[in-house]
């Protein structure tokens, strides 16, 4: 399990050891993907990340790309909190989703799924991107319910960020049987990473592509298969 975790954080960009407890950044190829996505998507979008780091990653290039976003992981507390070094008040959950549900100008929510993937509602966007995913079916269901839901009012869109021959390929999984049930108000896409950005040797099991069949170009939006 320890190695699936850690082969799972290589694709996420990020990669803790038994040496140290702090992430080592490696590259940002999934970032760069995420960023193409959300500033070619008309309206809100709702990221989910199975970890910190990632969430981190995620939050630093959003603050530098200036897009207004919302964010609960692990750390956001439950109920409004005065921060002790600052002296100022934190947002809770519940104001973080009040304002992504409502203000216009807040683009993207980004959540880590342990711990958004229940109980709160996101409708105001119909795109999901799945950043990365954990081991649970249960999780993956609940978490699409965020946008699909009562009061969306949208057919949903959801994103995977697959990597030929990584543990990834779980999304294309969960993807291809998501698409088996004919729901026409849910549409899945896996969207193609390069993750060897230097451009090495194809064969070494890193270039990303939709993991239903067919490959195609870093960058390009695949409907299972279907261009």
């Amino acid at each position: 399990l320890t190695k699936l975790i850690r082969l799972q954080q290589l694709t996420g960009g990020f990669l803790t050891t038994d040496e140290t407890a702090v992430p080592e950044h490696i590259h940002d190829e999934k970032l760069k993907a995420l960023l193409d996505i959300i500033e070619d998507t008309d309206g809100k979008v709702v990221v989910f990340a199975r970890f910190t780091a990632e969430i981190d990653l995620i939050a630093a290039a959003l603050t530098k790309a200036k897009i207004r976003f919302g964010l609960i992981d692990g750390r956001t507390p439950m109920t409004r909190k005065v921060n002790r070094a600052t002296g100022r008040e934190e947002q809770c959950r519940d104001d973080i989703v009040k304002a992504f549900q409502e203000d216009e100008g807040v683009k993207v929510f980004v959540a880590q799924i342990q711990t958004a993937g229940l109980g709160i509602t996101l409708t105001a966007a119909s795109t999901m991107v799945f950043y990365s995913l954990d081991y649970s079916m249960s999780n993956y269901e609940q978490t699409r319910a965020r946008i699909h839901r009562v009061g969306q009012h949208h057919p949903c869109t959801y994103i995977h960020l697959v990597a030929r021959g990584t543990v990834d390929g779980i999304g294309a999984e969960r993807a291809d049987q998501l698409r088996k049930t004919g729901d026409p108000e849910q549409r899945i896409l896996c969207h193609p990473v390069d993750l060897d950005a230097d451009g090495g040797d194809d064969n070494d099991g890193v270039k990303v592509c939709n993991m239903i069949g067919a490959e195609h170009e870093a960058g390009e939006t695949v409907l299972f298969g279907r261009r």
